[in-house]
C-alpha cells in the first residue's frame, strides 16, 4: 500500500468515526425529544383536569 492510500484510508476513517459519533448525538437528540414531548403532554393532561375541575367548581 502506497503512502497515498494509507492517508486516503486513513481520511475516511476519520470521516467515518465522525458521522458515527454524529448518528449517536441525533439518537440521544431523539431521545430528548421524545422525553420533552412526554413531558409536554403531562402539562397538557394536567392543565385539562385543572380546567375540568375549575368548571365543575364554577358550575
Amino acid at each position: 500500500m502506497t503512502p497515498y492510500e494509507e492517508k486516503v484510508l486513513e481520511l475516511l476513517s476519520g470521516i467515518n468515526d465522525k458521522l458515527l459519533s454524529i448518528s449517536v448525538q441525533f439518537k440521544d437528540l431523539d431521545k430528548k425529544t421524545d422525553s420533552l414531548q412526554a413531558k409536554i403532554e403531562d402539562i397538557s393532561n394536567n392543565t385539562n383536569v385543572v380546567a375540568t375541575h375549575y368548571e365543575e367548581q364554577k358550575g
